[in-house]
């Protein structure tokens, strides 16, 4: 029980770091194909980290549990309650970010005009 909750721990951190460097670089790849390749490589670590920071708890408190294993079913619960209340943390956060700035400033009154070269005149005379 205890590799598999320090796996967990150390290791969906990992590759979560991992996939988000990989997101965050840009390289310049003189294939489309390969940098199509680059961009499903960094998806599949993301996706498998997200997956492993569910599923691992779950399976950890199952055996656990199944073992009679109280002390390890305890921690894998609240590995499991603390990443809900994270995650619900940040989505109160973050769910008024996703609006764009507002203009605060008022449009200009336009109060005289300077001709432009060219023959052109302003406008009204």
């Amino acid at each position: 029980m205890k590799a598999l909750f320090y796996g967990w721990l150390f290791g969906v951190p990992f590759l979560l770091i991992v996939g988000v460097v990989r997101r965050a670089s840009s390289p310049e790849f003189p294939d489309p194909a390969q940098t199509a390749h680059f961009a499903t490589v960094t998806g599949r670590y993301l996706v498998a980290a997200l997956a492993l920071n569910i599923a691992v708890p779950l399976i950890g408190m199952a055996v656990a549990w199944r073992r009679g294993e109280k002390a390890w079913t305890e921690r894998f619960i609240r590995s499991l309650w603390w990443m809900a209340v994270i995650l619900l943390f940040q989505w109160a956060l973050t769910s008024g970010s996703g609006q764009p700035a507002r203009d605060e400033d008022p449009a200009p009154r336009v109060t005289h005009c300077i001709p432009i070269s060219g023959g052109r005149q302003c406008p009204g005379g």
